[in-house]
């Protein structure tokens, strides 16, 4: 098993290839709903200029097969009505271009995107049905009927595909592990929360200038130990590339393993080189901060709230952020009932911003809000990942959260996610 990262573009026009459908894979059964929220996206990030925008994933199996004239055959497992959808989108392109006498255009698509120009006339299309079936049913078939969990329903096949992986690479994949994951999603996870709400946005991509910094460095400088003492294992260990150790900085070689105080006020030849002299809004907390320790990690993993809804509404766009794939291929977007426009219907207090786009219901009783926040950290399979701190105001206060409910109702604080 092996994934990897591609534009699909460049994946439909890899050429000497054909896309083979299954004839066990449902049928297509896209509406003009999705169709229209997958158009509705395009559309969202062209208008934006935004690099990339994930779509999900498509899963498919080579097997050392090819037609009888040497193409490659790939046999689709999973994200076949997406790029069903997309093919249809080239095909109206394709035929646009014609009425519009576009040549050029018309011949980029037809032989790009949806035929192999030089296979005989029955093996031209690129995305066709296939009569192949011993691949789902030796290895698709058998992952999805053993990896679920049978009381609640619940594929877990990503949950296998983690445990595969820690056998095959003899390395448990740390789902809190920002720093590794790959160069471009953590670049463009940072610049995220560098933009977050911010009127005058950094260009973080591609900008050769900013990098991702480690403020209790990756070979940290002996002080670190003196000065976190018996913190200073614990952090190396478990907090060093999680994202509340990560920063970004123009001044990454200067600050180094240096110790803290010293990363924090650097002014070498009146350079302003330390964090207190930074622009960057992900390093505004750092100024006033006299100890990198434990704590202060944790700190830049929490968000606090004052209300069940304000954290559902927390939890629910962060949720979101690391991965709307999820809301769209589980019935999560039905269960936070999801819409894409509300204005002038007369429910806009019922609803809350999930991004630009969406938005999601939020009129509901405490218990369903926690209900639904418990269904949603198992499908994304981070249930273990969020914690709950309660902080006592004006003698309001939840006292237990158990079986995914408050069991008392009052002021909720420090997010973990």
């Amino acid at each position: 098993m092996k994934a990897s990262e591609t534009k699909i573009d460049r994946f439909l026009a890899t050429s000497e290839t054909t896309f083979a459908i299954p004839v066990y894979q449902r049928n297509y059964d896209w509406t003009i709903k999705e169709c229209q929220q997958l158009f509705n996206d395009i559309i969202r990030i062209g208008s934006n200029n935004e690099n990339a925008h994930f779509i999900g994933s498509i899963v498919y199996v080579h097997d050392d097969v090819y037609s009888a004239t040497g193409l490659n055959e790939l046999t689709i497992i999973d994200g076949q009505q997406r790029l069903t959808t997309i093919t249809l989108i080239y095909s109206a392109l394709f035929r646009l271009a014609k009425q519009m006498g576009d040549n050029t255009l018309v011949n980029r698509i037809q032989k790009m995107y949806l035929i192999n120009e030089f296979a005989p006339e029955t093996e031209k299309l690129k995305l066709k049905p296939s009569e192949q079936n011993n691949i789902y049913k030796n290895y698709w078939e058998v992952i999805e009927r053993n990896a679920k969990d049978e009381t609640l329903n619940i594929s877990m096949v990503s949950d296998f595909i983690r445990d595969f992986l820690t056998l095959k690479n003899k390395e448990i994949p740390n789902k809190k592990d920002v720093y590794n994951i790959k160069t471009k999603n953590r670049i463009y996870f940072l610049e995220r929360l560098e933009n977050f709400q911010n009127q005058e946005p950094v260009v973080i991509e591609g900008n050769e200038k900013i990098t991702i910094e480690h403020i209790f460095p990756q070979n940290p400088d002996p002080k670190w130990k003196f000065d976190l003492k018996e913190e200073y294992n614990f952090i190396r260990d478990n907090y060093l590339n999680i994202i509340g150790n990560l920063t970004l900085s123009g001044n990454n070689g200067k600050l180094s393993n240096k110790p803290f105080i010293e990363k924090r006020d650097m002014n070498e030849d009146n350079g302003e080189q330390g964090y207190k002299f930074s622009r960057l809004w992900l390093n505004r907390d750092l100024k006033e901060i006299e100890v990198w320790n434990k704590t202060e990690i944790e700190i830049g993993q929490r968000s606090d709230v004052s209300s069940a809804k304000e954290f559902y509404i927390s939890v629910f766009k962060q949720l979101f952020e690391l991965s709307p794939d999820v809301f769209f291929n589980t019935n999560l977007k039905e269960r936070i009932t999801t819409l894409n426009n509300i204005e002038n219907s007369g429910r806009e207090k019922d609803y809350e911003k999930l991004n630009d786009t969406y938005y999601f219901y939020t009129n509901i009783t405490n218990t369903t809000k926690f209900e639904r926040i418990k269904e949603a950290l198992t499908l994304f399979g981070c249930e273990d990942e969020l914690s709950i701190k309660y902080a006592a105001k004006q003698e309001e206060y939840i006292s237990e959260y158990k079986d995914g409910q408050a069991v008392k109702s009052g002021i909720l604080s420090n997010l973990e996610l």
